[in-house]
């Protein structure tokens, strides 16, 4: 016999649903409340280039991968100085 799983409630902007049975059954949309409250670089960087102000759009998105490039440096010097254990060379 094949189990039918329920389909998930239509996605709304700034919620979520909550599943405890692994998908089985799913309850009610809870808003998150923080419409308005949060904003990333990202999402920075769409509303800049939404505005048409490209060059700040650039700018921003420069220092994202500017971030990203950082981020990668210091995971490999932490990774050559403190070596992880039973890892394969």
């Amino acid at each position: 016999s094949s189990r039918q799983v329920p389909a998930r409630p239509a996605p709304q902007e700034n919620s979520f649903v909550i599943s405890r049975d692994n998908g089985s059954s799913w309850g009610p949309i809870q808003p998150t409340g923080i419409r308005g409250q949060t904003m990333t670089l990202p999402l920075q960087i769409e509303l800049l280039y939404n505005d048409y102000n490209t060059t700040g759009a650039f700018a921003a998105a420069t220092v994202l991968a500017f971030l990203a490039l950082v981020t990668l440096v210091l995971r490999g010097l932490i990774t050559l100085v403190h070596p992880v254990r039973g890892a394969a060379s």
